[in-house]
């Protein structure tokens, strides 16, 4: 797991999720039941794809696909690697 990519997903999930404070050990935790919507999704792939210079594919722009901190990690790491 690349530290520098989790520790960015992080941050902008703590400000795309109102009250949020996600740490690293949170990687599991569900996204949607902590209060990630369908706005905060689009603004978080909107901020990842600005933050990491990448264009999610369409398979992984539904909440499903990236509702927890660990699956939006290894969606960035699949993404970025295969540039």
């Amino acid at each position: 797991m690349n530290d520098e990519f989790l520790n960015k997903i992080i941050v902008i999930l703590n400000t795309v999720i109102e009250e949020a404070s996600f740490e690293p050990g949170d990687i599991d935790a569900d996204l949607k039941q902590l209060g990630m919507d369908s706005i905060a999704f689009i603004t978080a792939v909107v901020k990842l794809e600005a933050e990491f210079g990448i264009s999610m594919p369409d398979e992984y722009l539904l909440i499903e696909e990236m509702d927890t901190i660990r699956k939006m990690h290894d969606a960035v790491e699949a993404v970025k690697g295969g540039l």
